[in-house]
């Protein structure tokens, strides 16, 4: 007695699943994080590539905001705000995400190569 690996109806799934995966793959790219933006007062202040780590200071409206970019993640690294809420956030590393400063009037979002958006909120 033969056993069959594969039936003509298997074959017909795998080609669908491979088809819809072939159609569905760029658009997961197109939402890759790719730019850290900073925003003072909706204001746009810096950008930086997500892929390149650095580390850079911008000026909120009480003192100096440190920003880490390190491993494809971001994160504030100091603030001169008195909680600290900022500084102790999770790094961030997915497109939408943000960090806010609200005492600095600073926000960190992520943005991906096909979003060019205003921030969602702004402190003032």
């Amino acid at each position: 007695m033969k056993y069959r690996i594969f039936g003509p109806f298997d074959i017909i799934i795998i080609a669908l699943l491979l088809l819809i995966s072939a159609i569905f793959l760029p658009l997961f790219q197109a939402h890759a994080p790719s730019m850290v933006v900073v925003y003072r007062d909706s204001h746009i202040i810096a950008r930086y590539p997500l892929s390149q780590d650095a580390k850079f200071t911008v000026e909120g409206i009480i003192g100096p905001v440190t920003i880490r970019i390190r491993n494809k993640t971001v994160s504030v690294v100091r603030s001169t705000c008195r909680r600290q809420i900022c500084v102790a956030t999770t790094p961030i590393s997915r497109a939408g995400r943000q960090i806010v400063c609200a005492p600095n009037h600073v926000l960190v979002q992520i943005e991906s190569s096909s979003e060019k958006k205003a921030p969602d909120a702004i402190a003032r």
